[in-house]
């Protein structure tokens, strides 16, 4: 095992500590009374989740290179919107934000080249712009 491993990420230091520079950024801080998940949260990976009840802004995950944080990606979810997520991606190596949203697929079936029939994943991943993110986690 090389020694280097047990420093690297050298700065994982990006719990409530941080909040300060997430304000800086942009980025939604965490709450107190938020819990960091151990079981889930690795070496290069750290969660955090809101307690219950989890409308809004329930989750944070943190990624890390070798140096420092490299994303910080917010969840959230409405409940007047079932089966519905969105998230933002803070990439601090561009200090810029993309939005994500996650919603059930209408499109159960679609038709190959071939002519044949494909189920479609039951959810899809769409990118959406600030304003569509924004409306979404305020509705």
């Amino acid at each position: 095992m090389v020694i280097s491993e047990f420093f690297i990420p050298i700065n994982k230091n990006h719990g409530l500590e941080f909040n300060t520079e997430r304000e800086k950024f942009g980025i939604p801080k965490l709450k107190s009374n938020w819990e960091k998940d151990k079981i889930q949260s690795g070496k290069y990976k750290t969660y955090w989740w809101k307690p219950e009840p989890r409308n809004g802004h329930f989750k944070k995950i943190i990624e890390y290179g070798i140096l420092n944080a490299k994303y910080e990606m917010d969840y959230y979810q409405n409940e007047n919107r079932k089966g519905t997520f969105a998230w933002s991606k803070f990439d601090f190596g561009k200090n810029e934000f993309e939005y994500f949203m996650e919603k059930p697929n209408d499109k159960n079936v679609s038709v190959t080249e071939n002519g044949k029939l494909k189920l479609e994943k039951p959810t899809v991943i769409l990118k959406i712009d600030k304003s569509e993110f924004e409306k979404y986690i305020t509705e």
